[in-house]
C-alpha cells in the first residue's frame, strides 16, 4: 500500500464484498441479487489482473466470497430444522423421504432471504405448535406458510454463484491489460483497456505499421478513450476489433480504420477519414448506445442488434450521421417483442449532406423482431416506422406509449399513467386541452414527454403545464411553439400553489411570445434546463421561494419586441427573478438559488425603446441567489436603445456573480452589487 496505492488487498476485497451485500434488502432478496454483488465487488479485482495491482489468487478470491455467504442456510439446514420441529411436535409418523419431499416443495418459489438458522426454527416450530395427527401435505401446507417470509441458497447456488463470477476473472491467453495511454505494438494480443481509476483521457496509439488483433475497453471512470495513429496515417485495416464493453463516460473515439467495432453501452464516434466495416450497435439490458459518423468518414455496414428478450427492457440506439452509412438494418440475435411499456428503438439523424441507406429489417427463423420503432431524419424530414416481422412499416398514428400508437398526441396524453413516456411519432398541431383550460398538454401524473425530435405547434397559449403536486416531468427531444396570443403566452409552466414538483428539460426548443418557462407563484419546485434553447420576451421567469434552478449547455434568448412604455413597464429580461412592479401586491421572487453554467445568454431590442437584460432582478425580489459560470452574454440594440447584462432593483438583497465570461466577445465578470 505504502509503494502503490491501487495494490488489492484480502481486506480491500472483503470490505468490498461487505459493503456490496450490505446494500441488498433482506426481505426481497434473490439468488441474483447474490451474484450481482459479487461482482461488483470483483470490478476492482478483475481491473487488477494482469497487472502488480493484487496477488489475489482465484482460490483466495472463491474463499471470501464464501465465507461471506456462510449466513445463508443450505437446504440440508432447512431439512434438519424441518424435521426436528416435526419431532418436536410429536408428529413421528412422517418419514425422512417425505420431510425431504416437503422441504424441497416449501422452499421452492418462495422468496430469497438471508435468515437464520434460529428465526427459520422459531417460525416453524410456532407453526407446528398445538398441531395433531399431520399427514405430508398438512405438514407440507404448513412449513410453506410458516416460510413465505424465508427461503435460503443451497450449497449447489453458492457454488454457481462463485464460479459464474470468478470463472471470467482468470486472464486468458495472449491477453494484454493495460490501464492508461499505450503504444500497441504486438499484432498477435488482444488488448484490454481495463480500470476502475477516474483520468481524463486515455490514449491507445496504433504503430503505422502494425494491424492490432483486438481492442476491448471496460473503463467506465475514464472521461475519454481515443484509438489513434502513431503518425496520423496508417494501415488500411488498423485494428481487427474493437469491443466496448463499458465505455467512456463521455465516448470512445476512433481515429483509425477498423473492420468490426462493437458497443455495447455508451457513446463512440468514428472519425473523420476513417472506415469502419461494419458496426454493431448492440445495447446491453436497460443500456443506451450512441453512435456518430464524422464527416468523411464511412461505415459499410450498420447493425442496430438487440440482444435480449425485449420485455422489461428500454434499450435506445441513436445513430448520428455527418458521414456515410451504407447499409443500416435492424437485427434481434432472440426474440425480441417489446410489450406493455416496454420499447425498443432506433433513431438515424442525417445532415443534409450526409448519405444513409434506408433501415431495413434482418432476421432468421430464431430471432424475431416486433414492435422497435425506427425514427429517421433525414435533413429536415422525419419519418418513424416500426417493425414487423421482416419488414419496416410507417407509423400512422400521432404518438405513442410503449407499442401503443394513438391516433392523436391528445389521446395518448390523456391515456398516460404515472411514470409512462409518451413519445410523438411526428409533427403535430394542438389545440386547448378542453374548454376550461387554455393549454395544449395538461399534466397530472409524473411522466416522460419525448419529442423524438418532432414539433408540437399549438393555438393555445400555454404550451405544456403542470396542474397537480408531486408531478415529476421531464420534457426532452421536443420543439414547442406557442402560437397563442392570450394572458401572456408561455411554453412550459408549473401553476400556481403547486407544491413537490420537479420538472427537467433536455435536449428541447421552446418558443412562446411572452415566457418560454415559467414558474407560478406559491410554488415547490425543482427546475433542471440542460442542452435546450429558450426564445421569449424571457426565457426563464421564475416567481415563489426556495427552490433550486440548474442550467447547463442551453442558449437562452430574450427578444423585446413589445410596444413602448415610458414608465419601462415592458423593460424585461431573459432570466427574470420577478416581482409585481404593480405595487399592488407583495408577490415576488424570493430566495431562489440559481446555477447557470456553458450557456448563451442574449438580451436583444427591437424597435420599441424598451430595455432588456441578460438578468432581470425585478421590483421586490429578494434574496436571490444567481451563479453564472463559463457562459457567453450577448447584448443587441437594434432600436439604438438599451441591452443590459444585469439590473438590480433592490440593491443588494439580490446577489449575482459571474465568472469566466465573456461579454460580446470580451472577458466579463462582474460580482453583486455593481449595477450596470
Amino acid at each position: 500500500k505504502v509503494d502503490n496505492a491501487n495494490w488489492l488487498s484480502w481486506e480491500d476485497f472483503e470490505g468490498k464484498l461487505a459493503e456490496e451485500l450490505a446494500k441488498i434488502n433482506k426481505d426481497t432478496v434473490t439468488s441474483d441479487d447474490i451474484k450481482a454483488a459479487v461482482t461488483e465487488a470483483m470490478k476492482q479485482y478483475e481491473a487488477s489482473q494482469g497487472t502488480s495491482d493484487t496477488a489475489l489468487t482465484k482460490e483466495q478470491v472463491e474463499a471470501i466470497v464464501e465465507k461471506a455467504l456462510e449466513g445463508q442456510l443450505t437446504s440440508a439446514q432447512v431439512e434438519a430444522i424441518v424435521r426436528q420441529a416435526i419431532v418436536n411436535s410429536g408428529n413421528t409418523g412422517v418419514s425422512e423421504a417425505q420431510v425431504r419431499q416437503i422441504v424441497n416443495s416449501a422452499v421452492a418459489g418462495i422468496k430469497q432471504t438471508g435468515v437464520t438458522k434460529a428465526e427459520m426454527q422459531k417460525a416453524i416450530t410456532d407453526a407446528l405448535k398445538g398441531v395433531n395427527a399431520l399427514n405430508t401435505s398438512d405438514v407440507e401446507k404448513i412449513v410453506s406458510e410458516a416460510l413465505k417470509g424465508f427461503s435460503t441458497l443451497t450449497e449447489e447456488q453458492v457454488a454457481t454463484i462463485v464460479e459464474e463470477v470468478v470463472k471470467n476473472h482468470t486472464p486468458a491467453e495472449n491477453t494484454v491489460y493495460i490501464a492508461g495511454d499505450a503504444t500497441l505494438s504486438n499484432p498477435s494480443v488482444t488488448y484490454v483497456l481495463r480500470t476502475m481509476n477516474t483520468l481524463g483521457t486515455v490514449t491507445l496509439t496504433v504503430p503505422d505499421d502494425v494491424t492490432v488483433k483486438a481492442i476491448i475497453i471496460d473503463a467506465p471512470n475514464v472521461q475519454t478513450v481515443d484509438i489513434v495513429y502513431a503518425d496520423g496515417t496508417g494501415a488500411k485495416n488498423a485494428v481487427e476489433s474493437i469491443e466496448i464493453l463499458s465505455t467512456a463516460s463521455t465516448s470512445t473515439h476512433i481515429d483509425v480504420n477498423a473492420l468490426n467495432v462493437i458497443i455495447n453501452k455508451g457513446r463512440v464516434v468514428v472519425e473523420e477519414g476513417n472506415t469502419v466495416t461494419t458496426l454493431t450497435a448492440a445495447p446491453s439490458k436497460n443500456s443506451n448506445v450512441v453512435v456518430k459518423v464524422e464527416q468523411t468518414a464511412v461505415v459499410t455496414n450498420l447493425n442496430a442488434q438487440y440482444q435480449d428478450n425485449g420485455t422489461g427492457t428500454n434499450d435506445t440506439i441513436d445513430i448520428i450521421n455527418d458521414g456515410t452509412i451504407s447499409n443500416p438494418q435492424l437485427t434481434a440475435s432472440a426474440t425480441l417483442e417489446s410489450s406493455g411499456t416496454t420499447t425498443t428503438n432506433v433513431k438515424v439523424t442525417s445532415s443534409a449532406d450526409a448519405s444513409t441507406g434506408d433501415v431495413t429489417v434482418a432476421e432468421s427463423d430464431s430471432a424475431k423482431l416486433e414492435g422497435a420503432f425506427i425514427t429517421e431524419t433525414k435533413g429536415d424530414t422525419t419519418t418513424t416506422s416500426q417493425a414487423s416481422g421482416k419488414t419496416v412499416t410507417p407509423v400512422t398514428g400521432e404518438a405513442r406509449i410503449g407499442t401503443t400508437v394513438y391516433a392523436t398526441a391528445k389521446e395518448a396524453f390523456v391515456a398516460a399513467n404515472a411514470g409512462d413516456t409518451v413519445v410523438l411519432l411526428k409533427d403535430v398541431t394542438m389545440g386547448k386541452w378542453d374548454s376550461n383550460n387554455n393549454v395544449a398538454v395538461s399534466v397530472t401524473e409524473s411522466m416522460t414527454i419525448d419529442g423524438s425530435g418532432y414539433t408540437i405547434t399549438t393555438s393555445a397559449s400555454r404550451g405544456i403545464w403542470i396542474d397537480a403536486n408531486n408531478v415529476n416531468l421531464t420534457v426532452k427531444n421536443l420543439k414547442l411553439d406557442v402560437k397563442g396570443t392570450e394572458s401572456y403566452p408561455r411554453g412550459i409552466q408549473v401553476n400556481v400553489g403547486i407544491k413537490g414538483a420537479k420538472l427537467t428539460i433536455e435536449n428541447s426548443e421552446v418558443h412562446a411570445g411572452h415566457y418560454a418557462i415559467n414558474i407560478c407563484n406559491e410554488v415547490g419546485v425543482d427546475l433542471n434546463i440542460t442542452d435546450s434553447k429558450l426564445y421569449g420576451w424571457g426565457a426563464v421567469n421564475l416567481w415563489s421561494e426556495n427552490y433550486n434552478v440548474y442550467v447547463n449547455n442551453c442558449e437562452l434568448y430574450g427578444l423585446n419586441d413589445k410596444g413602448y412604455n415610458a414608465d419601462g413597464w415592458n423593460d424585461f429580461g431573459t432570466v427574470i427573478l420577478e416581482g409585481d412592479t404593480t405595487g399592488q401586491t407583495t408577490m415576488a421572487s424570493s430566495s431562489i438559488t440559481v446555477l447557470i453554467e456553458n450557456t448563451k445568454i442574449s438580451a436583444t431590442t427591437i424597435g420599441q425603446g424598451n430595455h432588456q437584460w441578460a438578468i432581470l432582478f425585478n421590483d421586490q425580489s429578494a434574496y436571490n441567489a444567481v451563479t453564472v459560470s463559463n457562459c457567453t452574454f450577448v447584448t443587441e440594440d437594434t432600436d439604438g436603445n438599451d441591452a443590459y447584462v444585469v439590473a438590480n432593483d433592490m440593491f443588494g438583497q439580490n446577489t449575482l456573480e459571474v465568472t469566466s465570461s465573456t461579454l460580446n466577445g470580451a472577458s466579463y465578470s462582474y460580482k453583486t452589487p455593481d449595477v450596470d
